[in-house]
């Protein structure tokens, strides 16, 4: 009898042990519960992961405000330098979209809802904001 008590003792332990440790690995990261958006420079080198949900808004304000703006060209200025690329990743609705920050202070979005794609000018302002997001 208490050999049987001190194994199913153990046994109890043990699922516990193996049941929390698969819990602990197997949890989802913060980025995949909340919006985020990892940043590029020029040459596609990953320099920035943003979690910060004022910047998230920001950036989502900003691709909310051009989208619905009507002066959008169907195309990329041949004269853009590619400066930053953004991977915006956004949970509810999901949607991910891409936007391509040109020195010539243009914006290209790819995948924006209902807009689809576009290029946009960006203000000094703005082009100053999204350059140095991090």
């Amino acid at each position: 009898m208490k050999k049987t008590l001190v194994f199913l003792g153990f046994a109890v332990v043990l699922i516990g042990s193996i049941t929390l440790g698969w819990h602990l690995t197997h949890r989802p990261s913060s980025a995949t519960k909340q919006d985020y958006a990892q940043v590029y420079n020029a040459h596609q080198s990953k320099i920035a992961t943003i979690t910060n949900h004022q910047k998230i808004s920001y950036l989502s304000n900003l691709l909310g405000d051009l989208g619905s703006a009507r002066r959008v060209h169907p195309k990329k200025p041949q004269n853009g330098q590619l400066l930053r690329h953004f991977k915006i990743v956004q949970i509810n609705p999901s949607a991910k979209i891409d936007a391509f920050i040109y020195r010539n202070h243009t914006i290209t979005v790819k995948n924006l809802p209902v807009v689809h794609s576009g290029t946009w000018h960006l203000s000094s302002q703005q082009y100053q904001k999204l350059a140095h997001l991090r």
